[in-house]
């Protein structure tokens, strides 16, 4: 039982509930599948102050949601432990009603409990235990606050795809892990995948918008560029150390692997004679994403390194020679003195590297290997499709129902009914790495049985191709 006051429990008015800030950012409209507890049950509850919602009931904060009036009768679907207010209540509801339809939490600090629908709070229950309790997992990671609007997208690796809810300046989410990507103004290539709801690990942020050091106001000027507490995403290909108090990053085989040229450089389909088609120049100091590198023509000065462009428009589809990159962290300046190639990236897989004194010699390149495959598991007849960008192309064979298949790795492309944009390269006979499924018709965590209601858009530990 609580011994607070109305006025303690939802704080006041400069405040707002829970002694918590009241953001002033306009509501957002949450896109996409959110795998939120649903029920057939719901709850009747009954608020006894003005409460404010939340997408994120860990931090009481993410996306602010409409407030709900005094004396309010609401549809509840379930409990879960989250924020601990001021009077200790940590349990928060899961709002059924509209407008919250699901996708937001409020405090049951707000509520009587106990059947009453008038009077003081003081001396209530912190929750009504008649209230089924959310089923986990819950969303998990390290919290960080953004020191100004942060927009999020699908595709961390140039800053696009579909463009998600945007983190709220001043809001705290939870971050499930991070990686190096699109680089934004300043340099700063981390990202973070946003663990809490209703980003539900679909949505990347820029790292750079965040303070990355426990703070939560005040300026961004001088603060981090990462929090290092974030672990690095499955399959990201990046890893961090830490030696003597200075960081350095590292890129073992998965990739891709940022690289900035010192020029305006020439792409083409065959690396072996710089020739073929010629795709799309690569503009002087742009930083594009490498899958691997393979030796083929030799350019003017000797250098016979050469790198696969995973980036848009390129897609793995062309080559530039890396004599036109500084390979070595720089952004700007001259690239006399530079080295031929970032030895961090890896080798194109099916190649075979054999080092003598003074030479290398690498041949036969086929596609990349980014370890796995994994795993992954249908919960229905799943289609495939060459052309993953479009689901179209060629149609290759379905995927029958519970039927567990390799997958090579994962990436953003045509967005299926329910929003989600992820899909998997096949491994498995007879799709052998030609065709595609959506990740969306798998359980992405483990189950091999049951319905895909409520499971993840997508399994994390694969890779990103």
């Amino acid at each position: 039982m609580r011994s607070r006051s109305l006025g303690t429990a939802l704080g006041v008015a400069a405040v707002g509930i829970l002694g918590i800030a009241v953001m002033t950012a306009p509501q957002v409209a949450v896109a996409g599948q959110l795998h939120l507890h649903t029920a057939a049950r719901t709850f009747s509850e009954v608020t006894g102050g003005a409460a404010h919602t939340w997408s994120e009931p860990k931090t009481a904060s993410g996306i602010p949601g409409t407030t709900i009036p005094t004396h309010d009768h609401l549809a509840i679907t379930c409990r879960r432990p989250g924020f601990k207010v001021a009077d200790g209540n940590t349990w928060w509801y899961q709002v059924a009603s509209k407008p919250w339809s699901n996708q937001f939490f409020v405090s049951a600090d707000a509520f009587y409990n106990n059947g009453k629908s008038s009077g003081p709070l003081k001396g209530t229950p912190f929750v009504d235990p008649k209230v089924a309790v959310c089923p986990t997992p819950y969303p998990t990671g390290v919290a960080e606050t953004a020191g100004g609007v942060a927009h999020t997208w699908t595709n961390a690796s140039n800053a696009g795809g579909i463009q998600g809810p945007s983190v709220p300046s001043g809001s705290t989410v939870l971050m499930g892990c991070r990686l190096q990507a699109f680089r934004v103004q300043d340099g700063n290539t981390w990202w973070y995948e946003v663990a809490s709801t209703p980003w539900a690990s679909h949505y990347f942020v820029s790292a750079d918008a965040f303070y990355n050091n426990g703070a939560t106001t005040g300026s961004l000027h001088g603060t981090p560029f990462v929090d290092l507490k974030v672990p690095v995403c499955p399959g990201s290909g990046t890893t961090t150390t830490t030696t003597t108090g200075v960081t350095t990053t590292t890129a073992p085989a998965g990739g891709p692997w940022p690289e900035t040229t010192g020029g305006v450089t020439h792409t083409w389909t065959d690396y072996a004679s710089a020739g073929g088609t010629e795709g799309p120049s690569i503009s002087s100091n742009a930083t594009v994403q490498i899958t691997c590198r393979a030796v083929g023509f030799a350019v003017a000065d000797g250098n016979t390194w050469w790198y696969l462009i995973a980036s848009s428009p390129w897609s793995g589809s062309y080559w530039a020679s890396a004599d036109a990159f500084y390979n070595n962290g720089a952004t700007s300046g001259t690239l006399h003195g530079t080295p031929f190639v970032d030895s961090a990236v890896a080798t194109c897989s099916g190649s075979t590297t054999t080092t003598t004194p003074g030479s290398t010699t690498t041949t036969a390149v086929t596609t990349t290997s980014l370890g796995g495959p994994w795993p992954e598991t249908t919960g229905g007849v799943t289609h495939t499709w060459s052309d993953y960008t479009s689901a179209g192309g060629n149609q290759g064979p379905s995927i029958s129902s519970f039927q567990t298949v390799q997958v090579s790795c994962r990436r953003t492309g045509f967005q299926v009914a329910d929003g989600n944009t992820w899909w998997y390269r096949v491994a498995s006979s007879p799709w052998s790495d030609t065709y595609w499924a959506s990740a969306d018709a798998f359980y992405n965590n483990g189950a091999t049985g049951g319905s895909l209601r409520g499971t993840p858009w997508v399994d994390t530990a694969v890779a990103i191709c």
